[in-house]
């Protein structure tokens, strides 16, 4: 599958940085890291099947 470059985020981390996405509505990919520099990856679940505003919008 190919990409749209307008559509790509790349972050570029600072101390205290966050991101978070909706894998529901995202298209992702780990890129490569300095094993030495510490992660904390948690995951969120919420609970729910509900359509986003986007696909209510779309239908």
């Amino acid at each position: 599958m190919r990409y749209q470059p307008q559509f790509v985020y790349v972050h570029h981390w600072r101390q205290y940085d966050l991101v978070m996405w909706d894998n529901r509505q995202m298209m992702h990919r780990v890129r490569r890291f300095d094993e030495s520099e510490i992660r904390d990856m948690r995951r969120t679940t919420v609970a729910g099947d509900a359509p986003t505003v986007a696909q209510v919008e779309a239908a």
